[in-house]
């Protein structure tokens, strides 16, 4: 309702949505574009996937199931568009070198995704990394199984 009564924008901001119990849900959608523009990242969305872990993590802990499924979803993103999880990248359109894998405070005066998740974004890119090359401790989340990455690493 805030996306779209609020701020007048024509969907939800973010593209994907990840409930506490690990179900994933598609945010911003465009059948005819793949890779449809965000808006989540204070106006410069381009080159940006938005991801909301709902909750709010600013004193309680992301749930193992909610988390693992940010990692499988990540891996698969970033096998798709040939994306380092451990590197940073220049990022045009906010004019910043930023973590491939960065959280919303990293483009905007923000406390998301709050100080309990925050600190564990190194975390979860090692765990991206590890989805991808094979060796993920992340193991197998129910109802993901689209998500497997055949063969490992995916370079098409």
């Amino acid at each position: 309702n805030q996306h779209t009564g609020t701020n007048g924008y024509s969907d939800i901001g973010y593209n994907w949505l990840i409930a506490p119990d690990g179900v994933l849900y598609e945010g911003r959608y465009n059948s005819s574009v793949s890779n449809v523009t965000g808006a989540h990242f204070c106006g410069t969305n381009g080159g940006t996937m938005g991801v909301c872990m709902l909750g709010d993590y600013t004193n309680i802990t992301v749930t193992p199931a909610a988390r693992n499924t940010l990692a499988q979803l990540l891996a698969w993103k970033a096998c798709e568009r040939t994306i380092d999880p451990l590197a940073v990248s220049y990022h045009a359109s906010s004019n910043r070198t930023i973590n491939n894998i960065s959280g919303h405070r990293d483009g905007c005066a923000t406390q998301c995704p709050g100080n309990t998740f925050y600190p564990d974004l190194p975390g979860v890119r090692m765990d991206v990394a590890n989805i991808m090359n094979g060796t993920s401790p992340v193991g197998s989340v129910e109802g993901l199984e689209e998500f497997s990455i055949t063969p490992n690493p995916f370079t098409q």
